[in-house]
């Protein structure tokens, strides 16, 4: 059946203090017919109101109308009247703009959009003939699973060949969705909804929103925070929840979501509180941060009873979550002295009066001036990029002067390009900078295209990297640092690895020596299209002191924090890292940091390590394992020092190894290369110690490792 095209009108509220007066509202004559409309609309004036048209017409709407000038003489109660005319044209084309209407649009191109076609706006004789023809769904007649963005041309003619045409792909049109973190998750306390999380929305239109469902009783929640502002979500039971960003369709339903996955909310003896605060460099130890006094960046404090560990961030700032009772609060102070509070730890008390308490922590730093030199370095293959980071990092609360930074390489390598500000010279690149901040670091890059020489693999390229400046220093040992990289083929770019300060191996901590182990994290974004958002997560081995953590440097920026346990997380929000087939050196990151054992480790103790990389909604990627085997240093050649339980002999060796134990209790746990790799040797128990056939090996360096120690012996 044919339908008018009326017009609708909302009618402003009477003013009886104004005049009346009157537009005229039209639309035009299609495809050559009579159905024009011309429509009166009213402002001010006494209602009721009467209406003569130039037609005749005594209505507010005539319809049915040619080209041409149309005008209405209105009355209202009161006598008072107004006029107003209006101009009808012609158009050789039917009403698109009118008659085809976006009922839900597009999320994410997944083709969900919905059009309604309303052919009684169309203007044309009926009925019509369409390129796609539309279906009659209940209430519309129209179009699903429309893409939008793309091309999808729709042409309507009329009977008599009046057109018009289309994208149906712009009339939906799409909307991004945002991408969503959650971080920070804190328990609730004694079971009660006290309990939060955070969640930060990345990225999208705009229309995104975040929905929380709680799988105890199926409660859901909607929150609405700005793109790139954390939401705290609070108020929560202990529990499993989930959490995602969503865009909601016309039905007020979803049309589109990005899930985080399941949250767990734990819960802890309570009631609960928080206790927050600055720990800050107090350079006149007036105990108040004055605006010179620095903040100290990324300190790991404790409370007691737990422990439960917080970070402060890259101000100095930190925030911890309590139950009700009362704590200590304590920080490492390995460089630094508490000045207030005095008390140390600190104790402190939170109820239900006092929830949430502030404890600024001002220190006092009785180190000289101190610049600190880290290299991390991407992989080195033939034919193709590489780069080697050189991270400078303030120790002290002063500022220094005017910093050089030189990083020497092979000049076979050449050419190599510098990060901005460096000047490439041969075999070297130098850096100068005004100054480096109090507690603050900056990053220098040397990047280069190795030749594409498959001989070149297991060549070893040696690396230095320097820091100077005209502020006197009382440490100049850790101003420079050496990094040798082997060249590899095919390798696994998210790795792990971990070095101690002796350097002597990567596989062994010799207790003698050794005082911590750095390790770097590198990752890389082998997929299709940048990833928004990077999150490491990284359970630390109870062999290690947690309170010694220092971060060493990043790639980006990036904020630290510890989950449940031991589990330290590194958080990349907004990082648009892009993928490796765009840009390879730019789909690269890293985040490097320094851990002690804790006391009491002894020999055949291993340290174990692995991360997980998750990049935006993706499963984790997981790390190769780092392993250190803790021993005793031995000299290299002759018997071992008359204080170890291993001798070996001869030294070197050829064919046969004799290993000579002192206690009886010792046992042999294997044979391992300098690298750490377990070789696979004849060993035969004898009544004072072991024989072992090292014929087989090639030359090179070996260790012995034991229960009790190690020693080291050369094959020949």
């Amino acid at each position: 059946m044919k339908r008018s095209a009326l017009l609708l009108f909302v009618f402003a509220a009477t003013s009886y203090g104004f005049a009346i007066s009157v537009n005229v509202i039209v639309t035009p004559a299609r495809c050559g017919l009579l159905n024009g409309t011309a429509g009166a609309q009213i402002i001010n004036g006494a209602p009721p109101h009467t209406f003569v048209w130039s037609t005749g017409a005594t209505t507010q709407v005539i319809g049915g109308l040619d080209v041409g000038t149309y005008s209405v003489t209105v009355t209202d109660a009161l006598g008072n009247t107004a006029q107003g005319s209006g101009n009808i044209i012609a158009i050789p084309a039917l009403g698109i703009a009118e008659s085809i209407r976006s009922r839900q649009q597009d999320c994410d191109q997944t083709c969900i959009g919905q059009v309604e076609v309303v052919e009684g706006y169309l203007g044309g004789a009926e009925p019509y003939i369409y390129n796609i023809q539309p279906t009659p769904f209940p209430g519309y007649l129209g179009y699903e699973f429309v893409c939008g963005g793309t091309s999808n041309l729709l042409t309507i003619a009329d009977q008599n060949g009046c057109t018009g045409e289309v994208d149906l792909g712009v009339v939906v049109g799409n909307v991004v969705n945002s991408g969503i973190v959650v971080s920070d998750i804190t328990p609730s306390c004694a079971g009660d909804p006290n309990g939060t999380f955070t969640v930060t929305l990345l990225g999208g239109d705009g229309q995104s929103y975040v929905h929380v469902w709680r799988q105890s009783d199926n409660s859901e929640y909607s929150y609405y925070p700005a793109i790139g502002e954390p939401y705290v979500v609070t108020d929560l039971l202990p529990g499993t929840y989930s959490a995602s960003s969503w865009v909601d369709g016309m039905d007020g339903y979803p049309i589109c979501t990005h899930p985080w996955g399941s949250i767990e909310v734990p819960e802890i003896p309570g009631p609960c509180g928080t206790v927050s605060g600055t720990v800050f460099n107090d350079a006149d130890q007036d105990c108040i941060q004055d605006p010179g006094d620095p903040g100290l960046p990324y300190r790991v404090l404790t409370t007691m009873p737990g422990p439960r560990y917080g970070f402060t961030d890259v101000a100095g700032q930190y925030s911890i979550g309590v139950q009700f009772g009362s704590h200590t609060l304590a920080q490492p102070m390995v460089d630094e002295a508490q000045l207030c509070p005095t008390a140390v730890p600190v104790p402190f008390t939170v109820n239900g009066s006092t929830p949430a308490l502030t404890i600024e922590l001002a220190d006092s730093s009785y180190v000289p001036f101190d610049l600190e030199m880290h290299i991390a370095n991407s992989s080195m293959r033939p034919g193709f990029s590489y780069s080697l980071d050189a991270f400078v990092r303030n120790n002290t609360a002063y500022p220094s002067d005017m910093a050089t930074i030189d990083m020497s390489y092979d000049p076979q390598l050449a050419p190599v390009q510098a990060s901005a500000g460096g000047s490439v010279g041969a075999g070297s690149v130098t850096w100068t900078v005004p100054s480096i901040p109090a507690y603050g670091g900056s990053v220098f890059r040397l990047t280069g295209t190795l030749v594409a020489d498959v001989n070149l693999i297991g060549t070893v390229f040696t690396f230095t990297a320097t820091v100077s400046s005209g502020t006197p220093e009382g440490n100049l040992s850790n101003n420079i640092r050496t990094k040798g990289v082997t060249v590899t083929g095919s390798y696994d770019p998210n790795d792990k690895h971990g070095e101690t300060d002796g350097g002597q191996s990567d596989a062994f901590y010799f207790l003698n020596e050794d005082s911590h182990i750095d390790y770097t994290v590198r990752f890389q974004n082998t997929g299709t299209a940048a990833a928004e958002f990077v999150v490491i997560r990284d359970l630390i081995d109870t062999d290690f002191d947690i309170t010694s953590l220092e971060i060493l440097g990043a790639s980006h920026a990036f904020t630290p924090s510890f989950a449940e346990g031991r589990e330290l997380v590194f958080t990349f929000n907004d990082i648009q890292l892009p993928d490796s087939t765009t840009d390879l050196l730019g789909s690269q990151g890293f985040i490097s940091y320094r851990i002690k054992p804790r006391t009491g480790i002894i020999v055949g103790d291993v340290f174990e390590n692995t991360a997980n990389i998750y990049f935006d909604f993706n499963p984790a990627i997981v790390t190769n394992t780092t392993e250190h085997v803790v021993e005793m240093s031995t000299t290299v050649g002759g018997h071992s020092n008359e204080e170890q339980d291993v001798e070996v002999f001869p030294n070197p060796a050829s064919d046969l190894l004799v290993v000579q134990l002192k206690d009886g209790t010792t046992k042999i746990i294997g044979v391992f290369d300098i690298n750490g790799s377990r070789c696979a040797v004849p060993i035969n128990a004898r009544s004072t110690g072991y024989l072992i056939d090292i014929e087989s090996l090639q030359a090179g360096m070996y260790v012995v490792l034991t229960t009790k120690g190690a020693a080291r012996f050369v094959k020949q």
